[in-house]
């Protein structure tokens, strides 16, 4: 009798015990996910987790985080504009903002964007949570600053590759205009974006850009790929 027939009549004459040892082995994997799901959450909603794979399935929890923050920052700039009764959704938004955030992940420009700092000065940050905490998960270093002041002085202290300011702060109905105004008198080439209410009218695009940022917008699909298109390199801005 060769080992393959004494196994084999071992497994036989012990049939129970192995279905005993096959329940709690199942058993054992499916208390080991209720542990390890909550786990996994908890460190991708902390930012611990870029992403899982699993056989040929791969999902990257940064880019999906990305993907929601500024599908919500979309939304609400469209409901701004939205008329009472009515339900549209921002489609082609939300689809020209897939594409660029594809784009932002891909690895010639992640290997650009992350580490990037951008001064992001707004007297109300809170209009912009949305839109920093994506920035922050793509990679990009974000410091948010409430003042002219501040950030002319976070300025002095480092050298930002960007800078995105709202347009009126307090009684300060031109503040953007007059940040941007102080950096260049300094000579300096930081990268600007105007980033606020109305910032897409055609007036306040071109005043923008003849004051030299790189445009003025309120759409956060825009937002971005201005971003991309600069510290990502190679992203036309359209």
């Amino acid at each position: 009798m060769n080992v393959f027939d004494v196994v084999s009549r071992f497994v036989e004459q012990h049939v129970a015990l192995f279905n005993v040892l096959h329940a709690a082995s199942s058993a054992m994997s499916f208390i080991g996910w209720l542990v390890a799901i909550p786990v996994l959450m908890s460190a991708v909603a902390r930012g611990r987790v870029e992403s899982v794979k699993m056989g040929g399935l791969q999902m990257n929890f940064a880019q999906r985080q990305v993907e929601v923050a500024f599908s919500r920052a979309t939304r609400q700039r469209a409901a701004k504009d939205r008329k009472p009764g009515e339900r549209s959704q921002p489609t082609a938004e939300l689809a020209k903002l897939n594409a660029i955030i594809e784009r932002a992940f891909s690895p010639e420009d992640q290997a650009n964007l992350v580490g990037k700092g951008i001064l992001w000065v707004d007297d109300n940050p809170k209009n912009n949570e949305n839109e920093a905490m994506a920035l922050r998960r793509i990679g990009l270093d974000v410091d948010q600053v409430l003042s002219t002041e501040a950030g002319l002085e976070a300025l002095r202290e480092r050298p930002y590759d960007m800078v995105i300011s709202d347009m009126g702060r307090g009684a300060e109905n031109f503040a953007g205009y007059q940040l941007l105004d102080a950096i260049r008198s300094r000579s300096n080439p930081v990268p600007f974006i105007i980033y606020s209410a109305e910032g897409s009218k055609s007036e306040h695009q071109t005043a923008a850009r003849q004051r030299g940022a790189l445009g003025s917008t309120d759409y956060p699909h825009e937002l971005l790929e201005m971003i991309v298109a600069t510290l990502g390199e190679g992203l036309p801005v359209d």
